[in-house]
């Protein structure tokens, strides 16, 4: 790791804005950090003597001159700050600064690999499974860091904030490169930030009423996917007064209609159920329950978070929820989706029947053309992955729906049942 620095110290920058470079320098600086809390671990005496022994040996044996791997960081941040606000929209650099900023934050640095990972691109996940490159114990999980990180971290943050307008980062907040970068800026900032000047510029503080740019601004998140993910991800790791106000100025009164965009304004909606305080949940319920079965014919995900807000508000509508979701899954929906926003007379019947018909398991799994249990041995897609996992978040929620399942796996060919389980 020393020789290495040695031979990277001067190119970092170069480094970070190369397509193949920038990886290894992610790896490096992921490395780097297990080291720094070795370090740590070392001088509060919780570092086991052996693992101590063999670093000294290591450095006694070294040509180079011994350098801490907190004061490698140090040096590091040194080179790269001049240039940070160009590492932002930069589609290589980008990734090292996120990796930088999880680092001093001391928060978890997220799987390389896997494709709800922030740290790499879509492109980026399909050609490491490739070539099966896999996460090495570095990764999913974070490392206990030094008190002269956070001090980093914050003149970093003010580095980048310096000369911001907030044209300029509503404009990175929907660039694709650049905004996973504002969202981490806005998701770390509460560490070391009380007045949380990213969000205050991107949007107005929770003292300040609506106004047309930021109403236009707001809207345009809610439209796009990139600007939805964005708003998202700020404001579940945002303060309350802050997310109230822009839900009660921009979402309270057309709830409804942003979950029906499944693509962007629904994933919000998501959060907001996560999110909100109690009796803006249950505000959020009452305009999404009744017209459950019409926003889960493509987005699964939506109802399985109704069923989650519903559980943290002590099962608040779940008779209502379930007989929803019975109704949904024990009619043919090859023949019925295209009919499903106005089937009013299709939910007038009843749907409370102590006996359900084995069709759920049919319609939530899609049996009839997963791989699950074929002898191909394919994998499991992701949409298959999701209905499984919706599956049982509805069994843990309701005996009814526990029912239909065991009715359902009862009605199988011993065979398939069988090929299912293995």
């Amino acid at each position: 790791m020393i020789q290495l620095f040695n031979a990277f110290n001067g190119h970092f920058v170069a480094l970070s804005n190369q397509k193949y470079s920038s990886h290894c320098l992610e790896t490096f600086f992921i490395r780097a950090a297990s080291n720094v809390e070795k370090e740590l671990l070392r001088e509060n005496g919780e570092a086991e003597a052996e693992e101590e022994e063999e670093e000294e040996e290591d450095a006694e044996g070294s040509s180079d001159a011994y350098i801490s791997f907190e004061n490698m960081f140090l040096f590091i941040l040194t080179e790269l700050k001049p240039n940070m606000k160009q590492m932002i929209p930069n589609q290589y650099a980008s990734h090292v600064l996120r990796v930088l900023l999880l680092i001093l934050a001391g928060k978890e640095l997220p799987s390389s690999i896997e494709s709800n990972s922030i740290l790499r691109s879509k492109k980026s996940k399909i050609a490491r499974k490739m070539i099966e490159i896999k996460d090495s114990e570095d990764y999913q999980r974070n490392f206990q860091t030094p008190s002269s990180f956070k001090d980093e971290l914050t003149d970093t943050l003010q580095i980048i904030y310096k000369d911001q307008t907030s044209k300029s980062l509503r404009e990175m907040a929907i660039e694709k490169v650049a905004s996973p970068v504002i969202q981490l800026l806005v998701q770390l900032e509460g560490l070391v930030d009380k007045k949380r000047s990213f969000w205050c510029l991107i949007f107005n503080d929770y003292e300040v009423e609506s106004d047309k740019k930021e109403e236009a601004f707001v809207e345009y998140l809610l439209s796009d996917p990139v600007g939805s993910h964005f708003l998202e991800v700020a404001i579940d790791s945002q303060r309350h007064k802050n997310v109230e106000r822009l839900y009660n100025y921009y979402m309270k009164d057309r709830v409804l209609k942003l979950a029906k965009r499944e693509t962007t304004g629904a994933f919000v909606i998501m959060t907001l159920l996560k999110k909100m305080k109690p009796n803006h949940q249950i505000e959020l319920l009452d305009q999404l329950v009744p017209h459950l079965n019409e926003l889960i014919v493509n987005n699964l995900e939506i109802g399985k978070s109704v069923v989650d807000c519903s559980i943290e508000r002590n099962n608040y509508k779940k008779d209502e929820i379930i007989s929803k979701f019975i109704q949904f899954f024990n009619k043919d929906l090859s023949s019925s989706s295209n009919t499903e926003g106005n089937g009013k007379e299709e939910e007038e019947k009843d749907s409370s029947n102590d006996k359900v018909q084995s069709q759920l398991l049919e319609n939530v799994l899609r049996l009839s053309t997963s791989t699950l249990g074929n002898t191909r041995d394919d994998w499991p897609t992701a949409e298959e992955r999701r209905r499984a996992l919706f599956l049982e978040k509805l069994i843990s929620y309701d005996d009814k729906i526990l029912m239909a399942v065991i009715e359902g796996l009862l009605d199988l060919p011993v065979e398939r049942l069988i090929q299912i389980k293995y």
